[in-house]
């Protein structure tokens, strides 16, 4: 079961950890999925806030994947 975390709880921890992201943006929000050996968490950023968290995600060399667009 996915455990749904705040934006500020995304540690380099938890980026050091992560294998794959999927992100599927809802309308003005995109909801990240953080894929561990262990735990999928999500975490939903505003539209524009999730630079950080794809910055990181680079750096890192972390796959992140879009496979779907709902709403406008």
């Amino acid at each position: 079961m996915p455990k749904q975390i705040a934006p500020e709880e995304v540690t380099d921890e938890l980026l050091n950890r992560t294998s794959k992201i999927i992100a599927v943006r809802s309308g003005n929000k995109i909801k990240y999925k953080l894929r561990t050996p262990r735990t999928l968490y999500t975490v939903v950023y505003e539209e524009g806030q999730d630079a950080d968290l794809l910055d990181k995600a680079g750096r890192l060399s972390i796959p992140v994947e879009a496979i779907a667009i709902r709403g406008s």
